[in-house]
């Protein structure tokens, strides 16, 4: 199932949040006709997202890890990470060759 998953997904895939952001608006007295073209293409970005991210149809999407939000560094991921087991064989990060060291997330 992981396998297919990791094929099926883009990279970075920002959490849909928007929605949750577009309803506190409107009921913070937003303009509800305005915000109507919205609903179309909100749903469609959480029907994707279902799509790509809920491999086993339990309607609750998945990341596997945390840079796939973009918050690889996030504090929030530290206990859950601390609790994963470590990768086996060897591991050469490829960024050193061409990201500035200051740029570069430290263990």
């Amino acid at each position: 199932m992981w396998r297919r998953l990791a094929q099926d997904l883009s990279c970075i895939t920002p959490p849909p949040v928007a929605a949750s952001a577009l309803l506190r608006l409107l009921d913070a007295g937003g303009d509800v006709e305005r915000a109507r073209p919205l609903l179309v293409l909100l749903q469609r970005w959480h029907d994707w997202f279902l799509s790509v991210r809920d491999p086993e149809h339990r309607d609750e999407p998945v990341i596997v890890h945390p840079w796939e939000t973009g918050r690889d560094n996030a504090v929030e991921w530290d206990a859950a990470l601390d609790r994963a087991p470590e990768a086996s064989g060897e591991f050469k990060r490829v960024d050193t060759a061409f990201v500035n060291a200051a740029q570069r997330p430290t263990p």
